[in-house]
């Protein structure tokens, strides 16, 4: 069973600033986006936000590369993913 949840402005905004804060971590993609995923959605449980951390790590992991620019859509995926998963909780 499925409780409705609406995103937040809150969680909209961290969504949207993802791929930056992604850019501003160290490490391994998958670490990055862990990190940002448990920093801003730590209340939920491990396995949803693995969920979450998987659906947004092909929107950020390109962005490591040296010289790749964030665009607008990458912040609007990331928005639109976090809106989805947090509907479906």
């Amino acid at each position: 069973m499925y409780f409705v949840t609406q995103a937040s402005d809150r969680d909209r905004k961290l969504a949207r600033g993802l791929p930056a804060a992604f850019r501003q971590c160290t490490g391994a993609p998958v670490d990055r986006v862990v990190s940002l995923v448990m920093g801003h959605w730590g209340s939920h449980s491990p396995s949803d936000r693995a969920e979450l951390a998987q659906a947004l790590l092909p929107i950020l992991e390109g962005l490591v590369q040296p010289g790749v620019t964030i665009i607008p859509l990458q912040s609007d995926l990331c928005e639109n993913v976090v809106t989805v998963w947090l509907e479906r909780k």
